[in-house]
């Protein structure tokens, strides 16, 4: 398949388990593309009890879930798209602690099946171009519900491309990454620049305060550095990047 540039003028729905991932992840590209297509987030658990700030923390869970669905407003305000949230529950009140939501196995999942009703919905109303979904980097309970759903309801109406997952991607070596997500059948659909947009992506990170701290962007520009270095020739001067993959056999 042909890379991004195909994707301007199309309709794109941006699959995000969290408020945040697509800003984490994918948030350089976002900026270039916002002017050129009709981007639509699709935000699946926007109930949450986990905060950075200790004050938001002993706020509660519906404090917590408010300030994250404005931030992930603010983000859609900002390049004009439209946010779909559907309020269901993420890890921390799913029974999950830290440790335990990196390590779950995905059929113990009790909401898998609304999840995937509600995607299914909200795909066949949109009616998008392309879906761009986690490759569930990480193992994060939540990116696994999502990316799987989102692999199920793939019927070639829609092209498929995956993100990887920031911050998580960060947390593995580079060759170590690439070769545990060709291992899992995909192929890199293209890598991009984001030199251009790099401020743009910097400014939605800080702005998302409740879940942000300088570790944290440290490690998500760690990453778009080095896919940079990786993928691209000294002699093309560029310094970050973002990285989109497909499935090798989603279109057999």
């Amino acid at each position: 398949m042909s890379g991004i540039n195909s994707w301007y003028g199309k309709r794109l729905a941006l699959i995000a388990p969290h408020p945040d991932d697509i800003a984490y992840s994918i948030g350089g590209v976002v900026a270039q593309l916002a002017p050129l297509c009709t981007l639509e987030i699709v935000t699946v658990f926007t109930r949450s009890a986990w905060a950075l700030p200790k004050s938001l923390r002993d706020a509660g869970s519906c404090v917590i879930s408010d300030v994250r669905v404005k931030e992930e407003h603010a983000f859609c305000q900002h390049f004009k798209m439209k946010l779909h949230t559907f309020g269901f529950p993420d890890s921390s009140l799913s029974g999950y602690d830290d440790k335990g939501e990196r390590q779950a196995q995905l059929n113990d999942d009790a909401r898998i099946s609304t999840v995937s009703e509600v995607l299914q919905q909200v795909l066949g109303d949109l009616c998008p171009d392309i879906v761009i979904a986690p490759a569930a980097i990480g193992g994060h309970i939540d990116h696994l519900i999502v990316h799987d759903v989102i692999c199920s309801l793939q019927n070639n109406q829609w092209q498929l491309a995956f993100y990887e997952d920031l911050p998580y991607a960060a947390e593995f070596p580079l060759d170590i990454l690439t070769n545990q997500l060709i291992a899992r059948e995909f192929n890199v659909l293209e890598t991009v620049s984001i030199d251009q947009t790099l401020a743009d992506k910097c400014t939605a990170l800080h702005n998302y305060a409740s879940q942000t701290d300088q570790e944290t962007i440290d490690a998500i520009l760690m990453h778009a550095q080095r896919l940079a270095q990786a993928c691209f020739n000294a002699n093309q001067h560029v310094c970050h990047a973002e990285r989109f993959w497909e499935k090798s056999c989603q279109y057999q």
